[in-house]
């Protein structure tokens, strides 16, 4: 059996995302006509990392939600595509079948929460979206397959609700995430820990996907097959790998998805 910390990055608005989505209502005073004509250009032109995360990679998607809605931003910040890629992305017949605004969902998540606070509003659905339905999956899938149980007690019923009613405040203080649990844990812990960064589980896709990943990438995602199955535009797809390889575009997070999903389908029966 082993203890595991998931959820407290959602609880506690551990996300870089958090303090993203408060520095992006700042940047909203910024006029769009100026973001589009000045920063874009700017920031689209700083030169592209293979780090995980890098700075100019957090840039970039940070600047590119800002032209959406508050809580749709997130979705492209650590989503796989923008939403407003995906018209480029997708056939026409599929994306006029697609819902009107796949984010309408969020929205009817949103009214019975009885909260005003944006962030407490971010909070619900990190932890009803990304952790239920992505991240906690993923552990229990790892773990299962070795048979090892794991138990995760920030998410015993009476610490969620006790996380749910501490304002954002004190989650978020000074721009520092987990505020309250690093104040709680400061006596009990030494301060490298209290101050070390956030270091999430990330692999080096934007290199391997230059390098040891590119031919099956290349494979299935510009196979004849694709154009039979009208899903996806053979030629962005091609766009995508041309521009990723030539180190013009990380693409590391739409190109992934895609060959999951690719490979999803050519598996199922």
């Amino acid at each position: 059996m082993a203890l595991n910390g998931n959820g407290g990055d959602e609880l506690f608005m551990g996300y870089p995302t958090f303090p993203a989505h408060k520095t992006a209502r700042l940047a909203e005073k910024v006029p769009s006509a100026l973001r589009r004509s000045l920063l874009k250009p700017l920031v689209q032109a700083l030169p592209v990392s293979e780090n995980n995360w890098s700075f100019d990679f957090k840039l970039k998607r940070f600047l590119a939600g800002l032209d959406l809605p508050a809580f749709a931003r997130h979705f492209a910040w650590i989503g796989g595509t923008h939403p407003h890629d995906q018209d480029a992305l997708l056939e026409p017949s599929v994306y006029a079948a697609a819902a009107p605004n796949p984010l309408d969902d969020v929205d009817r998540l949103l009214l019975g929460w009885n909260s005003n606070d944006e962030l407490d509003k971010l909070t619900y659905l990190y932890a009803r979206l990304y952790l239920a339905e992505g991240v906690l999956q993923k552990v229990d899938r790892a773990t299962m397959s070795y048979a090892l149980e794991c138990r995760l007690f920030l998410l015993a019923p009476n610490v969620v609700n006790c996380a749910m009613a501490i304002p954002s405040h004190l989650k978020i203080h000074k721009n520092q995430s987990k505020w309250i649990l690093r104040e709680a844990l400061k006596k009990r812990l030494p301060q490298s820990i209290l101050e070390r960064p956030k270091k999430g589980f990330g692999i080096p896709l934007t290199s391997w996907l230059k390098g040891p990943l590119l031919p099956l990438c290349k494979e299935i995602l510009t196979d004849p097959s694709l154009r039979t199955q009208a899903l996806f535009k053979k030629e962005s797809c091609e766009k995508l790998i041309n521009e990723h390889v030539n180190g013009w575009r990380d693409h590391r997070k739409t190109l992934w998805a895609l060959m999951v999903y690719q490979l999803w389908e050519q598996g199922r029966p």
